[in-house]
């Protein structure tokens, strides 16, 4: 058994992650072995997440001490808190094809900067594009007009260099 001094810093951690995540959802693992958990929690790190597994009374003790009364009714049976701190799409999709590839996980919903979320808006955040597909797209909005400017000023140069070459060549006809 876990001595009130270790059980307080893991209250602590808990109470950061709640706190500093700006998404935090909470799954329940019932029924998945070690390997299961493993390979998880290997996406969702790739993906820029970290999932935990949290001792639910440890849980509701952090919810209390940081203001989320409203998400201790998250914390009941075998609780997985995934955090998402950077990308808040990456470790959401990588926890949702868990969720919709095996019947036995539960995402029993979440905390998106303060506010409760259920389920389904869990599953529209999953559904939306990651962190490096809307920076390419946004670098590709930026670079699209610019690149039309480079092409149209391109050709109004172009078209003045033919002008004043004709009239250089008309001036040397008219000399000779």
């Amino acid at each position: 058994m876990a001595s009130r001094a270790v059980k307080r810093a893991q209250v602590e951690e808990i109470k950061t992650l709640m706190t500093d995540a700006p998404l935090w959802m909470v799954s329940d693992f019932r029924g998945l072995g070690v390997a299961d958990l493993q390979a998880l929690r290997r996406r969702i790190n790739e993906s820029g997440g970290n999932i935990r597994i949290a001792k639910n009374s440890l849980a509701r003790r952090a919810a209390d001490g940081v203001g989320f009364e409203f998400a201790k009714a998250l914390f009941e049976g075998p609780s997985a808190i995934t955090e998402c701190r950077e990308d808040l799409v990456g470790p959401t999709k990588a926890l949702w094809q868990n969720y919709t590839t095996d019947e036995r996980w539960v995402i029993r919903g979440g905390v998106l900067n303060g506010e409760l979320i259920s389920t389904d808006e869990v599953q529209r955040i999953a559904s939306l594009p990651g962190r490096d597909q809307l920076l390419a797209q946004a670098v590709w909005g930026i670079e699209s007009p610019i690149s039309s400017l480079v092409h149209s000023l391109e050709g109004i140069v172009a078209s003045f260099v033919y002008a004043l070459q004709g009239r250089i060549d008309q001036l040397e006809e008219s000399e000779a």
